[in-house]
């Protein structure tokens, strides 16, 4: 009987530990909300630097996918990439802005490994494009993994809205993404979402 005791309690410390472990994330996360004043005075003018948009990405890319690697090292993908040869800058707090970026591509890996697991002679393809407009950049990110419900579209980005199933995902990613975009002035949708493509697009205002 005190053998039985002990392997319930410690399944209960085991469940305890996990729980905890979701709510240090939480906090983390969230915290990650939190801007930088240095980067906006109170008027909300950009104090920051001016960054290549395209460098800051491609390294975000990267480390997205080495994060992903160490959670999942059989996984892999093609990475298509088609950057505006002008060079875009944008006043950016890059250490933010890269989180937002790496949060949407886990995002597409988590997708295409959910879309691998269940799909024979499945291809999983990531892409990435940047486009100058009149009135900044359009970053397109797109991935041919399992697609997001149209009814989802305004949620998926709300605090704790989750597709995934309990247990196995915050909700607080695309939340992060989505604030951290707001905050520099930009933009973030789903652009479109089936069976063959989701694509995420990005507007951010630009400098000269």
């Amino acid at each position: 009987l005190i053998l039985e005791n002990l392997a319930q309690i410690r399944s209960d410390l085991l469940k305890v530990k996990e729980h905890a472990g979701h709510m240090s994330d939480v906090v983390g996360n969230m915290a990650a909300i939190e801007w930088n004043s240095n980067f906006y005075t109170d008027s909300g003018n950009q104090n920051g630097q001016s960054f290549r948009i395209n460098r800051v990405i491609d390294e975000a890319v990267k480390l997205a996918f080495e994060h992903f690697k160490n959670k999942k090292p059989e996984f892999n993908c093609v990475f298509e990439s088609d950057y505006d040869e002008k060079e875009p800058r944008g006043i950016l707090s890059v250490h933010d802005f890269s989180k937002s970026i790496m949060n949407i591509f886990y995002n597409a890996f988590e997708a295409l490994c959910e879309k691998q697991s269940v799909t024979l002679k499945f291809t999983p393809i990531v892409r990435v494009k940047t486009v100058l407009t009149n009135s900044g950049v359009d970053i397109l990110i797109s991935n041919n993994g399992t697609h997001i419900p149209g009814d989802q579209f305004n949620k998926i980005f709300n605090p704790f809205y989750t597709t995934k199933e309990t247990g196995k995902g915050l909700g607080l990613g695309l939340c992060i993404s989505y604030n951290i975009i707001k905050m520099h002035h930009g933009s973030l949708l789903i652009e479109k979402s089936d069976e063959a493509e989701t694509v995420f697009k990005i507007h951010l205002p630009t400098t000269d």
